[in-house]
């Protein structure tokens, strides 16, 4: 696979899917640690702490009391992001992650989202479905 879309993505919270999810975003990030001394023209880092998060909106669907009713700000979760989909050999992402906010846009014209910000707790580690 080279290119892909995200048509089949998918979102999970435990063992449960999150309907109608619209986009989710993946952001892992390396604290720098600087390690300059006197007389250097330029700075230097050693890599510290990593770190991730990701972002998820979707459109509020009320029935969805396991996936979306199961995130509650302040809550603990086990979060896992499919980019390509749950089918067999599809790599995915998952981890314990804090939810941080959720906000809802409710639009005059159109769909009302819900934008769920989660904060990694520990590892991000990457699998394939078997």
């Amino acid at each position: 696979m080279t290119e892909a879309t995200g048509r089949s993505g998918a979102v999970l919270i435990g063992a449960n899917v999150v309907a109608a999810i619209n986009d989710f975003n993946i952001n892992t990030q390396v604290a720098t640690i600087p390690k300059n001394k006197m007389g250097q023209a330029f700075e230097e880092y050693e890599p510290g702490l990593a770190s991730w998060s990701a972002d998820v909106t979707c459109y509020w669907d009320t029935a969805d009391t396991l996936g979306q009713g199961a995130i509650t700000a302040g809550a603990v979760v086990t979060l896992a992001l499919y980019p390509f989909g749950q089918a067999s050999g599809m790599v995915y992402k998952s981890g314990s992650a804090l939810v941080e906010s959720i906000s809802e846009a409710v639009p005059a014209d159109g769909m009302i989202t819900k934008a769920i910000q989660f904060k990694g707790s520990g590892a991000l580690t990457e699998s394939t479905v078997v």
